[in-house]
Parts: C-alpha cells; sequence; structure tokens
C-alpha cells in the first residue's frame, strides 16, 4: 500500500512538473520572455528555443505591419475618392434637372450651373475643372464634337456648337461662364415631337488625397443627360402647325 501511495505521490508530480513547463512555454511564447531567463531545471536548448519563437514572432511582426498600415490608408483613400464620385455625379443631377425644366428659357444654362453650385460637392469646389451644359446625341455626348457611341472611351475631348463651358470662380463662389454658346431658342421642347433635344451636364474635377501614398491628385468627371420637358401651352407659338 506505502508502494501505490507513493506511485501515485510520484505521478502527481511528474504531472505538475509537465503543466508547469507548458505555462512557462505559453507565457514566453506570449511575448514575455527575456533573454537569459528560463524555467528551473531548464537547460540551455529551452531557452534559445523560446527566444527563437519570440525572435520570429517579432520578424512577422515587422513584415506584416507596415502592409495592414498600407491597407488601411488605401481603404480610407479609395473611400474617400468614391465618396467625392459620388456627390460629383449627384450635383450633376441635380443640374441637368434644373436645366431641362427651362425650356426656351434664355437663361437656362446660368441656372443649370446655380443649381450645381448650390448642390455643392464633398471635396472643395475650387476642386471642379470645369462644367459643360451642351446639347445631348443619342450617346449622351455632346452633339458636336463628342462620340456617337456611348462605349467609346474618348467622348468628351471637345464640345463646339451647342455648348456652353463654366469654371468655378472662388471669390465669388458661382460658376463664371467662360466659352461657347447656346441660344435657347434652338430648343426643340415642342409637345410629341420626335425629336425633343436633350441637355447634358458634364463636370470634370480633381481629387486630391490625404496620404500621398498613392499619388497627389486623380482626375475624375461624370455627367447626366435629361430630355427638355415639353414647352407648356401658354408659351407656345404656332406659325401653320410648327412649334417654335
Amino acid at each position: 500500500m506505502e508502494a501505490a501511495r507513493g506511485g501515485r505521490s510520484w505521478c502527481a508530480q511528474s504531472w505538475r512538473a509537465v503543466l508547469t513547463r507548458h505555462h512557462e512555454a505559453g507565457r514566453h511564447r506570449a511575448g514575455l520572455c527575456r533573454a537569459g531567463s528560463g524555467t528551473s531545471g531548464r537547460g540551455s536548448s529551452g531557452r534559445d528555443s523560446v527566444n527563437n519563437d519570440c525572435g520570429a514572432v517579432a520578424i512577422e511582426a515587422a513584415l506584416i505591419f507596415p502592409i495592414l498600415v498600407l491597407i488601411m490608408f488605401g481603404v480610407i483613400e479609395f473611400s474617400l475618392m468614391l465618396r467625392d464620385h459620388v456627390s460629383l455625379t449627384a450635383a450633376a443631377r441635380s443640374g441637368v434637372r434644373t436645366a431641362s425644366a427651362e425650356p426656351r428659357i434664355a437663361t437656362f444654362d446660368a441656372d443649370a450651373a446655380a443649381a450645381l453650385a448650390r448642390a455643392g460637392v464633398a471635396m472643395p469646389m475650387s476642386s471642379i475643372d470645369e462644367m459643360w451644359v451642351y446639347e445631348s446625341n443619342v450617346a449622351g455626348y455632346p452633339t458636336n464634337g463628342g462620340s456617337q457611341v456611348a462605349s467609346t472611351p474618348t467622348t468628351f475631348t471637345t464640345c463646339t456648337t451647342r455648348c456652353v463651358k463654366f469654371t468655378y470662380d472662388p471669390v465669388s463662389k458661382s460658376f463664371t461662364k467662360t466659352a461657347g454658346s447656346w441660344a435657347s431658342t434652338l430648343i426643340n421642347a415642342c409637345p410629341g415631337d420626335v425629336g425633343m433635344t436633350s441637355v447634358g451636364i458634364y463636370v470634370k474635377a480633381r481629387h486630391s488625397f490625404v496620404t500621398g501614398l498613392f499619388g497627389t491628385t486623380v482626375s475624375m468627371a461624370d455627367h447626366a443627360v435629361m430630355r427638355f420637358e415639353p414647352i407648356p401651352a401658354s408659351q407656345l407659338t404656332s406659325t401653320g402647325g410648327t412649334c417654335k
């Protein structure tokens, strides 16, 4: 019986020693290791193994941390760029809605520019390079100077006829007409006419990166197109049955 109790005692002590060594090794691998320290009874090979584990963790952290930081800043930068592009699209739609509601009104182009300025964008208004109010073809691009195919990448290269260009003036905080013309009398907004005119708003701007890791600025642009609303009956002038 004494031998049995002695055997059980020896087994208990052995298990406690194993658990103690396992616990100490776990603490060291978690970053609590110190050069030259170790559990009593451990040899130099045990201490070297723990220290090597700690060194591997430090190297892995040094390699992964810059990548994680780059990914984090990339998410921030491209989220801000997406925000600016969405706001630019919303501003263009606001301008084209105003223009399309004013057929045969001489100030329809200036009113569209003012509506875009009121709508504003997430980026500074001074970042807007230019704004066009143009007669749109079936593809949504300028009738003269633009592409007739919606899938063509080089579309807004020039705008020559029935097109008005604006730039933003930071002093007056409004858009100023810089080039082009489009007489309101040339707008076909006759009710029921299959050839009714469509108006487009094109806005080009620059997005500035915050960190500079992906460049300084990037150009972005968007446009919106709507057909002019039919002229109210009170504004119609008929000559030989033709809407003027």
